[in-house]
């Protein structure tokens, strides 16, 4: 997960799944509709900023829990970084990444 603090006073989410981690279509939305769902959930938590999410592992609907889980912690680890960056510093590219 990519982020970079905005100036709108919402965050924003984009999503890239690759053929690469999966090849159906019909799976890559449903990755997609998951994440958007799991933003859509946590957004009255999440510091105004833009965020890129890139799906490097496939999941199914019956690792919806560990993704929501990992969501949420990288969430919390973001909202703790955008927090502690300084005002004229706000413009830096920055990630964060759940490895496992």
């Amino acid at each position: 997960m990519h982020f970079q603090p905005n100036a709108y006073s919402r965050p924003r989410i984009g999503l890239v799944v690759a053929k690469k981690v999966e090849k159906s279509s019909v799976r890559r939305n449903y990755m997609r509709r998951a994440l958007r769902e799991l933003f859509r959930l946590q957004q009255h938590e999440i510091v105004a900023a833009d965020f890129i999410v890139r799906v490097q592992k496939k999941f199914t609907p019956q690792h919806f829990v560990q993704i929501k889980q990992e969501f949420t912690k990288l969430v919390s680890q973001i909202n703790q970084r955008i927090e502690r960056m300084p005002d004229n510093k706000s413009q830096v590219n920055t990630s964060a990444k759940v490895v496992g």
